[in-house]
C-alpha cells in the first residue's frame, strides 16, 4: 500500500473524531439546560450516601457469599480471626497485703494458745521504716499492726505457731495469709553452749550460711569465719566500700557510711546494708577502716564481736558469735 495514501487515511480518521468531539461540545452547550435537568443530582446523590450507611454493611457490593472462592483463596493474606468459645479466664486478684510486705524475724513459741507466744513482725520494704526507732516490733495473737506502704490498711495476728504465723487485713473477708520465718543452714558440727563455743564431736559438711539467735544475734558459720581471715585486706576493703561521715555538731568524723557492697559478700549475709554508718567496733570508733581491720586482726581469740551502726536514724547493735577452729 501507498505510504502516502495510509498518512492521508491517519489524518482523514483523526480530522473526523476531532470534528465529532466538537460537536458533540457544541451540542451540550447549546442544550445545556436541557442536559442537566434530565440527570437527576440529588437523587444520585442519595444513592452515594446510602452506599455509607452503617447498617449497610455491604455497601455498593454484592452478598458476601459471592466471594466465598477469594476468601477459600485467601488472596489478602489475612483471614479473618476466628473467636474461639470456651469459659472466661478469670485473672486473680492480687493479695492486698502478703509475704510480699512483712516478714517473720523471729518466733518465741511457749505452747498452744499461750500468752507468751510472741512473734517479731517487720515490713520488707526499707521505706516502711520508722527513722526514731527499729523496724518492727513484738506482737501477739489478737495485736494488729499498721502497713505504712498501704494507707490506712492493719494487719491483725490471729495464729503464733512453730515457725509461722497466721494473719489477716482487719475488716476485709477472706485475706487470710500465713508468714514463715527464714531457713538458714548452720554448722552443726558447732554447738553454742553458756559457757562459750564447744565442738559437737563428730565431723559435718561445712556450712557458710549464718543462723539468727535473735534478731540482733548472729552465729557466724565456721566457713565464713575461714574466709574472712584469709581475705586479704585489700579484698576486704573492696568489697566494703566506705566513706567517712562528719558530724555537722563537732565537725569530727563519727564513722563509716557504707556505700556499696558487693551482691555475693560475706558481709551482706552478716546485716549488713548500704547506706549503713558503722560507729564502733567492739567499742572501738571506725573512723578509719584500716586502722580499725588492723585492731580487729591484733585482738584474736575472741568469742563474739558487736558492731554498733547507724540506720535510718536508728542506732543498732549487732553481735556475731565466732566459732572456735
Amino acid at each position: 500500500m501507498n505510504y502516502r495514501l495510509l498518512r492521508f487515511l491517519f489524518a482523514m480518521i483523526g480530522l473526523g473524531a476531532g470534528v465529532s468531539a466538537g460537536l458533540q461540545v457544541m451540542d451540550f452547550a447549546r442544550n445545556v439546560d436541557h442536559h442537566l435537568v434530565s440527570f437527576d443530582m440529588r437523587a444520585f446523590d442519595d444513592q452515594i450516601k446510602s452506599t455509607l450507611e452503617p447498617t449497610n454493611i455491604g455497601g455498593h457490593l454484592g452478598n458476601w457469599k459471592k466471594y466465598h472462592l477469594l476468601h477459600e483463596l485467601n488472596v489478602t493474606g489475612k483471614l479473618p480471626e476466628i473467636k474461639k468459645t470456651g469459659p472466661a479466664v478469670v485473672a486473680l486478684e492480687k493479695p492486698l497485703v502478703g509475704p510480699d510486705d512483712l516478714e517473720v524475724s523471729y518466733i518465741q513459741y511457749v505452747g498452744k494458745e499461750s500468752p507468751r507466744n510472741f512473734a517479731y513482725i517487720r515490713p520488707r520494704d526499707e521505706v516502711q521504716h520508722d527513722a526514731d526507732k527499729t523496724p518492727g516490733d513484738l506482737y501477739q495473737v489478737g495485736d494488729s499492726l499498721a502497713v505504712k506502704k498501704k494507707q490506712g490498711v492493719r494487719v491483725r495476728v490471729l495464729d503464733i505457731r512453730m515457725g509461722e504465723v497466721d494473719l489477716d487485713v482487719v475488716d476485709r473477708g477472706d485475706s487470710l495469709f500465713t508468714l514463715k520465718t527464714a531457713i538458714y543452714e548452720v554448722d552443726a558440727g558447732v554447738i553454742l553452749a553458756a559457757s562459750g563455743t564447744q565442738s559437737a564431736g563428730r565431723r559435718v559438711p561445712k556450712k557458710t550460711r549464718m543462723s539468727p539467735v535473735t534478731p540482733n544475734h548472729w552465729d557466724i558459720g565456721s566457713e565464713d569465719i575461714l574466709a574472712i581471715s584469709e581475705m586479704p585486706e585489700d579484698e576486704i576493703l573492696a568489697s566494703v566500700q566506705t566513706k567517712p561521715v562528719v558530724d555537722p555538731t563537732t565537725g569530727k568524723i563519727k564513722g563509716l557510711r557504707i556505700s556499696r557492697l558487693k551482691e555475693d559478700s560475706i558481709f551482706v549475709r552478716q546485716g549488713l546494708r548500704a547506706n549503713d554508718i558503722v560507729l564502733e567496733v567492739n567499742g572501738k570508733p571506725a573512723g578509719d577502716r584500716s586502722r580499725l581491720l588492723h585492731q580487729l586482726r591484733e585482738q584474736g581469740g575472741t568469742s563474739e564481736f558487736t558492731i554498733t551502726l547507724e540506720r535510718a536514724g536508728a542506732i543498732r547493735t549487732y553481735t556475731y558469735s565466732i566459732p572456735k577452729r
